[in-house]
């Protein structure tokens, strides 16, 4: 499992602050779009995939920061 290194989680820390609430976040390497809402980063388009891990890796490091990390389907229960 990755473990992810103290200047990995004081950056998601940063990004997680400037975004407001509803706001969206898009990871410049994948396109992937994060949404904050009510306390939890909410990926919203799972179709493009996870090739550089951004999901898994944010999940792992909301855990340290408590912020729960979902996938849009897990959201809505589909």
């Amino acid at each position: 499992m990755w473990i992810p290194e103290p200047s990995d989680i004081d950056w998601v820390k940063d990004v997680y602050a400037i975004i407001k609430e509803g706001g969206i976040w898009v990871a410049p390497m994948s396109g992937q779009q994060f949404k904050k809402l009510n306390g939890q980063l909410i990926w919203l388009n799972e179709t493009v995939g996870d090739k550089y891990s951004i999901f898994e890796r944010s999940k792992i490091i909301g855990k340290f920061l408590n912020i729960k990390v979902l996938k849009e389907s897990e959201l809505h229960g589909s």
